[in-house]
């Protein structure tokens, strides 16, 4: 059976308007319409984070959606508990680890830490009844001591000491406040925001603070090629000040200082 003149009308109409397009599009390039165009879809990656959420955190996650909005990524983070956050980056369960003091790699190799820091925090004494002077963690060797359970750098700098670790830093001023224990040990700006938020005045903070931690991103080895580029933006922005900028934004919002 022979075409009709109507079909074979329809069919060269056709191919002459699939024609016109293939041409336009290899006229103009890269003006041509979207749909001329391979359409890429947004990287995502998603980043293991330990279940708190505080005024560190939210710098350091401000420092890294910049850095990572420059590369044209998008973060997605996991709330997870510490061991597991740690586990799950480092075996490549998720793309990265949201923030850890530096040298980590050495005790896990797949992770690629960043050689940027992100943010960095002071680790002080507060008080209520007892003063000195803070010169190192054997320093509070006399003295009964609360801190948040689970923080490790403070659970290695009072081993073997006279320790009463409570699960929030909330419980661990409350039995400073109760007399329980003699000094609490936290980070300068957690326990700012927490005796803002209690509005109490009797516990004050202890210098020099016994540590300062520089706390660094970490990216599981299948992102080598982004670890790479990642830390070429953090360093530009260290250097034009923008980490320093977040942080101090994000201080004065919450009412605390460095």
């Amino acid at each position: 059976m022979k075409p009709t003149y109507g079909v074979l009308h329809r069919v060269m109409a056709s191919v002459q308007r699939i024609g016109y397009w293939a041409l336009l599009c290899m006229i103009c390039g890269a003006s041509a319409p979207d749909f001329c165009q391979p359409q890429s879809q947004p990287q995502i990656l998603t980043i293991s984070k330990v279940e708190r959420n505080d005024i560190i955190d939210d710098v350091s996650q401000k420092v890294l959606e910049e850095a990572y909005r420059k590369l044209g990524i998008t973060l997605v983070f996991k709330e997870l508990p510490a061991a597991r956050a740690l586990a799950e980056s480092s075996e490549g369960v998720v793309d990265g680890e949201f923030q850890r003091r530096g040298g980590l790699s050495a005790t896990y190799p797949d992770l690629i830490q960043v050689k940027v820091p992100i943010n960095w925090l002071d680790i002080c004494v507060f008080t209520r009844s007892v003063h000195f002077i803070p010169h190192g963690w054997d320093s509070l060797r006399p003295y009964r001591i609360g801190f948040h359970r689970g923080i490790l750098v403070i659970e290695e700098g009072t081993k073997g000491m006279n320790i009463d670790p409570a699960d929030t830093n909330e419980l661990v001023l409350r039995k400073l406040l109760a007399g329980r224990t003699d000094i609490a040990v936290m980070t300068s700006i957690d326990g700012q925001a927490l005796l803002k938020q209690m509005n109490e005045k009797s516990i004050q903070v202890l210098t020099p603070p016994l540590a300062h931690l520089q706390l660094y991103h970490y990216l599981n080895k299948k992102n080598a090629d982004i670890a790479v580029k990642l830390e070429k933006v953090l360093r530009s922005m260290e250097e034009d000040g923008t980490i320093a900028s977040i942080r101090r934004r994000i201080f004065t919002d919450a009412g605390v200082h460095d």
